[in-house]
């Protein structure tokens, strides 16, 4: 009788799980799970998220990078700002794991940037995967961003020479342009 139920319990449950399991298939396991998908639903509500606080938008390219710790850093070179003060080059700092919602960049691949300034390890910005920080050729989150934040504007390249003496310079060539002239002016009635 023991081995009758015995067999009756195998056949009737463990046989049917073991079909059951043989079947099944894991889902797709992701170690931050706020991990941003272009196109995906959560476009809108993370740019409206982006548009309150100390947060920037820009387009940009890392041009080097450096780990420190668990900490990765990006230098950008950045092209045009929606928002934030940026200027022509900027930091960004990471997590160094994706289990820690960190982010990787392509170096010389230029990206549309959504940066915070919670935790960034002393850099100026901070990125995760939650953001929608994508290439910038993505058509779809380039146009919602312009929806959002408007038109862009162009970062200009600060080639070096402080403002103050590019003035000075700037007084004496009047200066020297406008005495030529009035010398010039007084020698010409002279001569008459």
């Amino acid at each position: 009788m023991k081995q009758f139920l015995r067999c009756v319990l195998v056949l009737t449950v463990v046989m049917p799980l073991t079909v059951v399991l043989m079947f099944a298939r894991p889902g797709v396991a992701h170690a931050c799970s706020c991990a941003y998908y272009p196109g995906g639903p959560q476009l809108d509500q993370q740019l409206a998220d982006f548009a309150q606080g100390e947060n920037a938008v820009f387009t940009g390219t890392p041009v080097a990078e450096r780990r420190e710790d668990f900490t990765v850093f990006y230098d950008f070179e950045v092209r045009e700002v929606f928002r934030g003060e940026v200027g022509a080059t900027t930091t960004v700092s990471t997590a160094g794991d994706s289990a820690a919602c960190g982010t990787t960049f392509d170096l010389k691949q230029e990206y549309l940037v959504f940066a915070t300034t919670y935790d960034t390890q002393d850099a100026p910005w901070a990125v995760d995967s939650c953001s929608a920080t994508t290439y910038s050729n993505d058509s779809e989150t380039r146009v919602a961003t312009v929806t959002q934040f408007g038109q862009p504007r162009e970062v200009f390249v600060d080639d070096g020479i402080p403002t103050a003496p590019m003035i000075l310079i700037g007084i004496v060539v009047i200066a020297a342009v406008a005495g030529g002239a009035a010398g010039w002016s007084l020698y010409r009635r002279r001569s008459r």
